[in-house]
């Protein structure tokens, strides 16, 4: 045996040796910052999160992005990476919305600009992909990525296909992962341009071909040939260099995987025991149940307008709320409900209740969200002295959960069931839910109109924090009998007016007669 084969049956010993000494080890690369005897940091969150997306766990992967913009939401890093997370996924809206929020905290980098034309693209937005694209080849020339987004949302727009072609070839020639999509679009044109390049690299010089030698002189010798270029290596040595690394990492990635599932078992059973996992059933959710693939049912904690409300967990054992919604009668009332989720699931606002995924299951849509902090207004009135808020977060209430209504309907939601039950309060400051479920009509708070609107939701709120000021009930009270209100007599009186167009057109207008009423809030 010559010394170099020796040397290569040495390097696969070593990584198999390498590959066992791995799986040895602890598993601290796989969550870094779970030993570190310290708070975790920004960077141990984006480094997690990093390392879940490339071994495929896009959801795990977004939890940990989700984290490090709890830690620090001025970062655009994190919302860089819940984006890339979030594609994965598949939630188009969500993805074009962290993106978004990248560019608005000047991260002027080409992959904010690459994620959200990707996003806007998988929407049907084609103009507003291909002007993202633009803009992050102008940041970066030489990004495939943006190649390859520029000939998709071209393509969408019915481009001429000499300019579709010329994106796809470069993508491919810039990075050879891009090689598919160059392929199938060539199999549909109808010309046979040339073929993509090789996939990029470093620039090589090309020597220019010689000039053609004179012919020989009579009876001069022919001229010597030029000996032949040295045949490469073998593939097949290569391969087995390799081979002991690609097998070891096998196995400790195996050993990985086989760890965490039983965690994740250990956790169903430790966070519901005695409950047996089953998929849910057509008719309710049992506890147990686990919904899209990652989000455990806990217990059915109350019915509102056809929705149910389920209290559970994620795989991380983070607390989620699933809002099961009755099953869609119709196509058209199926695609309904899907289009309010999308909308709710892209509003991203620290006042609004957020919208984590939408899952569709056994016929029925899911919606699964973040719990908000605090509790209900509906409860938190039972502990208040006469059901009445105290006068020093009286208009503190008023103002957060105004400016929260007021920030959905700037992004194009209207709530259409707002009740206490969908005002949360903590520390007297106020948030709402259940944004992107049907429209209901609550009774003693829904407006006279049967339409959904702005109006509408202002009317429904109005009377919310008309119970919680004053301490009684709306409902069998005629808008001239709201004397109970004192000063802000007017204020009610304009908000909740029977007819839409007497009543404030916006939340913003709502706090401004409140401020004006009764001094800075």
């Amino acid at each position: 045996m010559t010394r170099n084969a020796a040397n290569k049956y040495d390097y696969s010993a070593m990584f198999w040796i390498l590959g066992l000494a791995l799986l040895a080890a602890p598993t601290r690369a796989a969550v870094p910052f779970a030993l570190a005897g310290s708070s975790p940091t920004l960077q141990d969150f984006l480094a997690d999160s990093k390392l879940k997306l490339s071994a495929g766990d896009a959801a795990r992967a977004k939890d940990s992005a989700s984290r490090a913009i709890a830690l620090s939401p001025s970062n655009p890093i994190g919302y860089v990476q819940r984006a890339s997370c979030e594609l994965r996924l598949g939630q188009w809206p969500a993805a074009e919305s962290d993106a978004s929020q990248a560019i608005a905290l000047k991260y002027e980098k080409a992959s904010s600009y690459d994620l959200r034309s990707a996003a806007r693209a998988q929407q049907g937005r084609y103009a507003e992909a291909l002007a993202d694209a633009e803009r992050a080849l102008q940041l970066a020339p030489q990004s495939a990525y943006a190649r390859f987004n520029r000939a998709t949302a071209r393509a969408g727009l019915k481009a001429p296909e000499a300019d579709i072609l010329a994106d796809f070839q470069r993508a491919a020639a810039l990075d050879s992962r891009f090689q598919p999509a160059y392929q199938a679009f060539l199999k549909k044109t109808k010309s046979a341009p040339k073929p993509a390049p090789p996939a990029a690299g470093p620039a090589k010089l090309v020597k220019p071909p010689a000039a053609p030698a004179a012919p020989p002189a009579s009876g001069a010798p022919a001229a010597a040939v030029a000996p032949r270029p040295r045949p490469r290596r073998p593939a097949w040595g290569r391969d087995l260099r390799w081979g002991g690394l690609g097998a070891g990492l096998a196995l400790v990635v195996s050993f990985l995987l086989l760890f965490r599932g039983r965690g994740e078992h250990r956790l169903r059973q430790v966070r519901y025991a005695g409950v047996p996992i089953a998929p849910p059933s057509s008719d309710a959710l049992a506890p147990g149940a686990v919904v899209g693939g990652r989000y455990i049912v806990g217990a059915l904690s109350r019915r509102v307008g056809g929705v149910e409300y389920y209290d559970a967990r994620d795989l991380s054992d983070l607390a989620r709320v699933i809002k099961r919604l009755p099953a869609g009668s119709s196509a058209q009332a199926r695609g309904a409900a899907l289009a309010r989720a999308q909308a709710a699931a892209g509003l991203k606002d620290s006042r609004v209740e957020a919208v984590e995924a939408f899952v569709q299951e056994a016929g029925h849509l899911a919606l699964v969200c973040q719990p908000l902090p605090g509790e209900p207004l509906e409860r938190l009135r039972q502990k208040w002295p006469g059901r009445k808020a105290p006068s020093e977060q009286a208009l503190r209430l008023a103002q957060g959960a105004c400016e929260a209504l007021g920030a959905a309907h700037a992004a194009g939601l209207v709530h259409g069931r707002l009740s206490p039950a969908s005002v949360w309060v903590e520390r007297g400051s106020a948030r709402l839910a259940d944004f992107g479920l049907p429209a209901a009509r609550v009774e003693g708070y829904a407006a006279p109109e049967p339409q959904p609107s702005v109006e509408g939701d202002i009317y429904a709120l109005a009377a919310c924090l008309f119970e919680a000021l004053t301490g009684e009930a709306l409902a069998g009270r005629s808008v001239d009998a709201l004397r109970s209100s004192g000063h802000l007599a007017p204020v009610f009186a304009t908000a909740l007016a029977a007819d839409p167009s007497e009543r404030f057109h916006a939340a913003s207008e709502l706090l401004a007669a409140f401020r004006a009423a009764a001094g800075p809030i």
